[in-house]
């Protein structure tokens, strides 16, 4: 099965950055904005897992999310990837002024190549996805008038997500959550 680990919104901020997307994607034709259950931080992509392997990771995860305390996001300021020429992706920056998102993420990752999973090609980005382009891509996604929105979003957790790629869109799964240290 398809798996990430990602950091999870809370549904009202979710609903609310997927209103934003609902906005923002008439304004460029060819903008599909995502559902607010697809809305999340990827921290690490971890491709095809096989449930044996699945079962045995849990644990890393689990270690490498208690080694870290909780932490507040800020979530705010319109991008597009890639960032030159024709665009993909619509995002929403996302900003942790303590350090402690690079440091779940890195924790991840380390405990990710222990296990023999693939390095990741990319390196780290966090964002929120709000909108793919339909088709090729967009020159121009969206005004910078649409930009002034913020959230701040407490985190408490990281999520193991299963994906499933169909027509419509990805559909993702909370597989298992493991807490931050210093959650209750």
């Amino acid at each position: 099965m398809r798996q990430f680990l990602a950091l999870e919104l809370e549904p009202g901020t979710r609903a609310e950055i997927a209103a934003l997307g609902a906005r923002l994607a008439p304004a460029a034709a060819g903008w599909r904005a995502l559902p607010a259950d697809a809305l999340h931080l990827t921290l690490r992509f971890l491709g095809e897992v096989d449930p044996e392997r699945d079962r045995s990771a849990r644990g890393a995860w689990r270690a490498a999310a208690g080694g870290v305390d909780g932490f507040e996001l800020r979530i705010g300021g319109l991008g597009a990837f890639p960032s030159r020429g024709r665009a993909r992706l619509l995002w929403l920056g996302v900003s942790e002024p303590t350090g402690r998102m690079l440091e779940l993420q890195s924790a991840l990752k380390r405990a990710a190549q222990a296990l023999g999973f693939a390095r990741e090609s990319r390196p780290f980005h966090p964002h929120l996805t709000l909108a793919r382009a339909a088709t090729g891509g967009r020159t121009r996604p969206v005004g910078p008038e649409s930009a002034g929105e913020t959230w701040l979003e407490r985190v408490h957790r990281a999520v193991l997500f299963q994906s499933v790629l169909l027509p419509a869109g990805a559909r993702h799964t909370v597989l298992e959550a493991f807490p931050l240290g210093g959650a209750a």
